[in-house]
């Protein structure tokens, strides 16, 4: 630790009775005019500007990251200037501590800053490769209840005037699922090559691919190849992150360093989805069988584009196109897909624009995102011919793009009548078929305090969809949602809220959902007690009157903590937390004749309890655990549930195991409760400095029932 004596640095005084005078009338001040709490810099090297004010104090001590820092300080006219060169990605701490003439602390401050930098540009002679990857395997095999339900599978087909099953196809095995997975990667200069698969046993045909496989190959930041199944994120709204088995590739214009793009593009195109034949399975249900009955699933090709500028959190700006459209199929598809009333192929075209600008070191983000989509639910029946329509132009001279027909959402408001009757109507479009989501949030640091604000606005039409994020449109509306969060006490006490209102527009049915959320959390560091506290309220009220609506109230409030305490021979830590919800759902109806026969629903409380305690001993890594819950939802008897277990390590750590014991209730009936019994045992041996095995076992068993896994979990790195 480097200790910094600063009378030698100061003009001396006249004489110690002066210099004690001085010390005791004036109190030495800090703060850091450099970086400012929570600043981001975007470059390895960082420089630390403090003032120290008032008489300085005899001692001063530097800490970095944890660690002392042994070099000189020098302070020049209250001013103390450290420069922190060659830092690594990540959050780092610098702290500076006064010490007195006896040595004893006076004061100490810290700050906190981020370092984003982006990877270091790579040696590129010739010859030097890099090589490294991750290889692993595992088998798991279930008994009892955890056995697979699938018996076995059969493709139906028409034969006649009459459906009949084909051969049977029994699944591999009902009671081991095992999987292999390697992650390779390859380094050369400014080339890197990429290789993952994963091979699963439970992968057949009658359900979407199981298995993965992809490849990928780039050079630096200006171009990369990606073959497989790739994973493209575009845009939030059109495409974030759905599975493609097919080719994703991309160029940029770069300066720099490599953050910057003047201009960027990105393709992709393949399967989203496989086709799936019309079947019927066989299921256990543990006292017989059961059948169910599948009509099958078209085939999804999908093709999206990107073209950016910029890019990064500074500046990005860029327009997303996506095609999306499903095949028939043959002619035994689709009179089975007839037959069983199965899902319609669809037509989906969505068109967006993205928007990202940074402002003050990236502290104010302000972005915004707009989507708007055609989608057609049968574009089987083909496109509709202008004889049926009165519109300005003819649907089929544009199938090749589209299939405009009646099963298409929102298309009328796009449509101009040939006769001059009708006229486009892009705000009808705009409410009902698009989709947009924008705002801007702040990190704002203060003199011992950062705020954190977030205010967004976001609107999703009732006939918006897009075949690239297709569960977005599960709730259509629009509104708004403020966040604020304050961090202080040098990040040990966060304070958060959030409040929202958002009107669900559900078509026929309409309803304002309002929220409140709130939190309150303390973390002074180790043995020290640390809590938290936070709940919300939400409620949802129809908009309108309709003969038969909903009324709901949710509430929850939740405090808990935990703490380590030098106890005998080592340490104790103990958690405790305490959850309360209170929901109340109410239907009623404008028609008074029907009042009696309305449904009612009971208002439910839960309240739950957990506290989890384990014990470190000094010089030894065996460590007890126990944990109890607690549950009470007012409606079914309560119930509690019990852990104990330990853990050790063995073999001068090469080898770790841990078993659990598990003794809970759970409702037999609302009135009655019946025990459950269980252990969890697991080992893992480390055979070399890149390899380890995983075993590991669970049985459970409630009333007459069990279940029972085993498994194996191999991992190397190469």
């Amino acid at each position: 630790m480097f200790v910094i004596p600063l009378q030698a640095q100061q003009a001396p005084a006249e004489s110690s009775d002066e210099a004690a005078k001085d010390t005791s009338s004036s109190l030495t001040s800090l703060s850091f005019l450099m970086p400012a709490e929570g600043d981001v810099f975007y470059k390895p090297d960082v420089r630390i500007v403090a003032y120290v004010g008032g008489t300085p104090p005899a001692a001063m001590l530097a800490v970095f990251d944890g660690f002392s820092l042994d070099r000189p300080l020098h302070l020049e006219n209250g001013l103390l200037n450290v420069d922190l060169p060659g830092l690594s990605p990540g959050v780092h701490e610098f702290k500076l501590i006064f010490l007195n003439e006896n040595g004893v602390i006076e004061q100490s401050r810290s700050v906190h800053f981020f370092v984003r930098v982006p990877e270091p540009k790579r040696d590129t002679l010739k010859g030097k490769l890099r090589r490294f990857g991750r290889v692993t395997a595992q088998a798991e095999w279930k008994g009892g209840d955890a056995r697979s339900r699938v018996v076995q599978q059969s493709e139906l087909k028409i034969r006649g005037d009459s459906i009949v099953s084909g051969s049977r196809e029994t699944p591999l095995s009902r009671d081991v699922d095992a999987a292999a997975q390697v992650n390779y990667t390859i380094k050369d200069g400014y080339w890197e090559g990429n290789f993952r698969g994963l091979v699963r046993t439970d992968e057949n045909h009658f359900r979407q691919p199981a298995d993965r496989v992809s490849a990928r190959l780039s050079y630096g930041p200006w171009a990369y190849l990606k073959g497989g199944d790739v994973y493209p994120t575009y845009n939030e709204l059109i495409l974030n992150g759905t599975r493609i088995r097919g080719t994703e590739m991309g160029a940029a214009v770069v300066t720099g360093s490599g953050e910057n793009h003047w201009a960027y593009a990105k393709f992709t195109t393949g399967e989203t989805k496989r086709e799936i034949p019309a079947y019927v399975a066989e299921y256990d249900t543990g006292g017989g069988t059961r059948f169910d009955t599948v009509a099958g699933t078209p085939s999804q090709n999908l093709t999206a584009f990107r073209l950016g500028f910029g890019g990064g959190s500074t500046f990005d700006l860029g327009i997303t196109v996506l095609k999306a459209s499903e095949e028939n199929g043959n002619g035994q598809f689709q009179a089975l897909r007839d037959s069983l009333h199965g899902v319609t192929p669809v037509d989906n075209l969505v068109l967006g624009l993205d928007l990202r600008m940074g402002f003050w070191q990236d502290r104010i983000q302000i972005f915004g995102d707009y989507a708007g989509s055609l989608f057609t639910r049968d574009r089987s029946i083909g496109a509709f011919g202008t004889d049926s329509f009165d519109v300005a132009f003819n649907p089929k001279d544009y199938e090749w793009l589209f299939v405009f027909n009646p099963t298409t959402r929102a298309w009328q408001y796009l449509l101009k009548s040939k006769n001059g009757g009708k006229g486009v109507d892009p705000w009808g479009f705009f409410k009902t078929s698009s989709a947009y989501d924008m705002g801007v949030g702040t990190s704002l640091p203060f003199p011992g305090m950062v705020s954190e604000t977030q205010l967004r606005f976001s609107h999703l039409g009732a006939d918006y969809h897009s075949e690239g994020n297709p569960f977005l449109g599960s709730n259509p509306g629009y509104g708004w949602n403020l966040q604020q969060r304050f961090v202080v006490l040098d990040n040990r006490l966060f304070l958060g809220s959030e409040v929202s209102d958002f009107m669900q527009n559900l078509g026929l049915y309409k309803q304002e959902e309002r929220g409140f959320k709130a939190e309150v959390r303390y973390v002074p560091g180790a043995y020290k007690p640390a809590f938290w506290v936070n709940g919300g309220l939400t409620s949802r009220v129809p908009q309108g009157v309709y003969p038969y609506q909903f009324s709901q109230d949710f509430a929850q409030f939740n405090i808990g903590g935990f703490h380590q305490v030098n106890a005998g021979p080592g340490t104790l830590h103990g958690s405790l937390l305490y959850g309360y919800t209170r929901s109340e759902l109410e239907l009623q109806s404008t028609d008074s004749s029907s009042l009696d026969s309305l449904l009612s629903f009971p208002v439910t409380q839960t309240h739950i309890i957990n506290t989890a305690f384990q014990y470190r001993f000094r010089g030894s890594s065996f460590i007890p655990k126990l944990a109890y819950t607690f549950a009470n939802n007012g409606i079914q008897k309560p119930t509690n549930s019990v852990i104990i277990g330990v853990q050790d390590v063995f073999m001068r750590s090469k080898l770790r195991g841990s078993a659990d014991l598990l003794l809970s209730q759970y409702p037999k009936t609302q009135t009655e409760n019946d025990l459950s019994f269980g252990e969890v045992l697991g080992v893992t041996y480390r055979i070399r400095e890149n390899q380890s095995v995983n075993l590991r076992q669970r049985w459970i068993s409630y009333g007459s029932r069990s279940s029972i896994t085993a498994g194996a979990y191999y991992e190397m790195f190469l």
